[in-house]
């Protein structure tokens, strides 16, 4: 089983509780830059982060080859000025993005392999990125591709 968990929406506190009531014992960071902008999200601050799970007794671990690239991300970025949409309300990715994600990203990638980098990291994993639902963000794809290859057989989106 594969977990997913987007940023926003939570402060620190509920972010930790609803890892907790879901058994998360580790956290994927499938983020290229893992710093966040605003008061309200300092918390999700690599530094941050990584010493509040330490705390908490929860694994953290960076994938960054997981992450699109700047190149990949304009695309979303152009998708979203088209559609005058903020990254913080983005109902879902376009389908442009999505096809540049996986080829440049997903395609050059073992499914195996990167599932077994996430078990690694602990039993009971969580793909984490910055937003709320997994339609709008790539750790959706991610899931998604595992699942469609056969190296995961489940995946729970944690959520509000």
């Amino acid at each position: 089983m594969l977990l997913t968990i987007g940023a926003f929406g939570y402060t620190a506190d509920e972010f930790v509780a609803a890892l907790r009531q879901a058994g998360v014992d580790a956290v994927v960071d499938v983020r290229l830059r893992r710093g966040m902008r605003g008061r309200d999200y300092s918390w999700a601050n690599v530094g941050r982060l990584e010493g509040r799970l330490e705390i908490e007794g929860i694994g953290y671990l960076a994938l960054k080859n997981l992450a699109p690239t700047k190149e990949v991300r304009a695309v979303q970025h152009a998708a979203d000025a088209l559609a005058r949409a903020a990254k913080r309300k983005r109902a879902g990715l376009s389908p442009e993005f999505a096809e540049a994600y996986e080829g440049a990203i997903l395609g050059s990638l073992d499914p195996a392999d990167t599932a077994a980098q996430i078990r690694a990291a602990g039993s009971a994993p969580a793909l984490f990125c910055v937003e709320a639902t997994p339609a709008a963000c790539h750790r959706g794809l991610i899931a998604e591709w595992l699942v469609r290859e056969g190296a995961v057989t489940s995946v729970t989106h944690l959520g509000r």
